[in-house]
């Protein structure tokens, strides 16, 4: 639209809004929206009493939500909808993840989830078990490396406690080098 066209428009919207009608229509859609607002909280402190902890994780996700906009509709997804999509929390332990995690956090890809467990202890020790089982610095283990087995495929040096065992008892450990480093 060319700019005089635009300042026409804009004049003609604007001595609308400044006419008894417009200014009627004005306010009318000021308290219909104001009254949609005080419905929404009412409706919002009901779920939140009635289901608190659906409620808090409907928060949680709500900021997560990849709801798709279409135009000249009111499809809103609401804590209701979500409710009827996920179900009750089974526990006070479970939270909402997705099913499809190709997939963004959407109608229909939700579901509650137990908590992850925790892996089970290694039965091998890490530098510092290490140096503990062996009764030296870990600056020690970390110098004497190379004589002291450590487990491959590991990120972390990890070792067998059977082998440091053997290490413990051999008279290389019991040699001055590493008999004058010991911590007890």
């Amino acid at each position: 639209m060319g700019l005089v066209k635009e300042h026409f428009y804009y004049a003609e919207a604007d001595a609308w809004k400044a006419s008894p009608e417009g200014r009627a229509e004005s306010e009318r859609l000021a308290g219909e929206r104001e009254a949609a607002a005080a419905a929404r909280v009412r409706r919002e402190t009901v779920w939140a009493a009635r289901h608190p902890g659906e409620w808090e994780e409907w928060k949680r996700v709500q900021l997560l939500l990849d709801i798709p906009l279409e135009f000249g509709t009111d499809n809103t997804f609401d804590f209701d909808d979500f409710l009827k999509d996920v179900g009750r929390r089974p526990s006070a332990d479970h939270h909402v993840t997705r099913v499809d995690t190709g997939k963004p956090y959407q109608q229909g890809n939700m579901t509650w989830a137990a908590p992850a467990v925790e892996p089970p202890k290694s039965p091998y020790l890490n530098v510092e078990q290490a140096a503990a089982f062996l009764g030296v610095k870990v600056q020690t283990v970390y110098n004497n490396r190379r004589h002291i087995p450590s487990l491959p495929g590991f990120r972390t040096l990890m070792f067998d406690p059977k082998v440091l065992e053997d290490l413990r008892a051999s008279p290389r450990f019991m040699s001055k080098r590493l008999s004058a480093k010991r911590t007890h």
